[in-house]
């Protein structure tokens, strides 16, 4: 894997994903005017489901890099941690459409809070999703095969 690609990746999955859950209320409000219990419940529910397309798929890549056996469990743990934080963001940014006046965006303190949530997670991600080069060192490979 390139590194455009791995980049690529995280612009898709990090970037967009994101992007369209937070805009889901906007979507929501304009197919179905004045129905806040519909984008109560879309709150609830799009971030999980979106938790777990996240899990599905970074299980996948991280299983199929390049990494050795310890890299990888660490990047199962910062991958679980990196997700379960946005599944919070993304729940609290689907409930700020509820309140703007009082969303995360409203107090200059709170934007560098957020700014800071969503560095830790595109931390995470980056460390998580890392390819791996197209030989492990040998320190870190599972078996003699991958030496």
């Amino acid at each position: 894997m390139t590194v455009l690609t791995w980049l690529m990746r995280l612009i898709a999955w990090d970037g967009l994903l994101p992007a369209f859950v937070w805009i889901s209320p906007v979507i929501i409000s304009t197919i179905f005017p004045n129905n806040r219990g519909l984008i109560e419940a879309a709150a609830m529910f799009i971030p999980i489901i979106a938790f777990f397309v996240r899990f599905r798929v970074g299980r996948h890549c991280i299983s199929s890099n390049r990494c050795g056996s310890a890299v990888r469990v660490l990047q199962y743990i910062v991958f679980f941690m990196g997700i379960l934080l946005l599944a919070l963001i993304d729940a609290v940014m689907m409930l700020s459409h509820l309140n703007p006046q009082d969303g995360p965006f409203t107090h200059p303190s709170d934007r560098k809070i957020w700014v800071l949530l969503f560095i830790a997670y595109l931390t995470s991600m980056i460390i998580a999703m890392y390819p791996g080069t197209s030989r492990p060192d040998a320190f870190w490979s599972s078996t003699e095969d991958e030496r």
